[in-house]
């Protein structure tokens, strides 16, 4: 399991009522080096599939990280002119993975 992958199945968060699903916004992924950025999953993200509750999805939502992405999310990005402050849409786990392992992982809490 990739650490994506496992941060999401930790911080899910998945509540009902009545006929509706809620997932809570998942905490900021902070790496071994102090970078930072938000990875959503779920119903009310861009993500696939787009359902609560899974830890195995094969496009997540990034956003807001503290450094520029790679050129890889360029092409995910709402806005390319403000790279640190946009979402990256339907960004493919592995795209995501290699920004988290360039930033030597997520830091244990």
């Amino acid at each position: 399991m990739n650490d994506i992958s496992k941060h999401l199945k930790e911080t899910s968060n998945v509540r009902i009522s009545g006929s509706m699903s809620f997932q809570s916004v998942r905490p900021r992924i902070i790496c071994q080096d102090g970078e930072s950025v938000s990875i959503q999953a779920g119903q009310f993200a861009y993500s696939a599939p787009r359902e609560d509750g899974l830890n195995n999805y094969s496009a997540i939502e990034a956003g807001f990280p503290s450094v520029a992405p790679p050129d890889s999310w360029l092409e995910y990005a709402e806005d390319v002119d403000n790279l640190t402050g946009t979402v990256y849409a339907y960004l493919p786990v592995e795209i995501a993975q290699e920004f988290i392992d360039a930033h030597d992982g997520i830091k244990e809490k």
